[in-house]
């Protein structure tokens, strides 16, 4: 009697490798680096300060970018993305996202979930982001002269100005008090 034996021949295991975009040194002294899906922002003694889960991947080639004024921009797949990292007096820390089709998202650092999601494309695809002090976010919309506020929470539109004419749409708005 021949007894004959197969075996099935195993792969090695491999290790997944993730790669880190260049990184920047943000305003605020965070250092924020994109990998996959995934923005994070270490504190200077890197430790990671909070990371956010995101629905596109990371152009690992492009390191993000500082506009001097707290926002943060990076190309995730075929999108530029806008961040905003805001404390508005809470412990709930959120980042407000803004595409490059007109859509605005709110993130808590502390759950990969979307708070809101506000599609106002409708006004126009270029958006300023600026947040308030007292729960409110307002959006600047330069080729419409508009601006408008929205609850930082619920993601509602709480009110809505003509501002202009503006003579440029490279504008960025302050908030001194609300």
């Amino acid at each position: 009697m021949i007894l004959s034996c197969a075996f099935a021949a195993q792969e090695p295991l491999r290790k997944t490798t993730y790669k880190l975009t260049k990184p920047l040194v943000g305003d605020d002294g965070k250092i924020y680096t994109c990998s996959e899906r995934n923005l994070f922002a270490f504190e200077s003694n890197g430790t990671i300060a909070w990371t956010i889960h995101l629905n596109y991947s990371c152009h690992v080639d492009v390191a993000p970018v500082s506009d001097g004024r707290g926002k943060i921009f990076f190309i995730a797949e075929n999108r530029i993305l806008k961040i905003s990292p805001t404390n508005n007096g809470n412990s709930e820390s959120t980042v407000e996202i803004s595409n490059n089709w007109g859509e605005l998202y709110s993130l808590s650092i502390r759950s990969p979930q979307f708070n809101w999601i506000q599609d106002v494309s409708a006004y126009d695809e270029h958006l300023i982001i600026t947040p308030g002090n007292n729960g409110h976010l307002y959006v600047t919309v330069p080729v419409k002269a508009l601006v408008f506020s929205l609850d930082v929470y619920t993601g509602n539109v709480l009110w809505q100005n003509d501002i202009g004419p503006l003579s440029t749409t490279d504008c960025s708005p302050v908030v001194d008090s609300n």
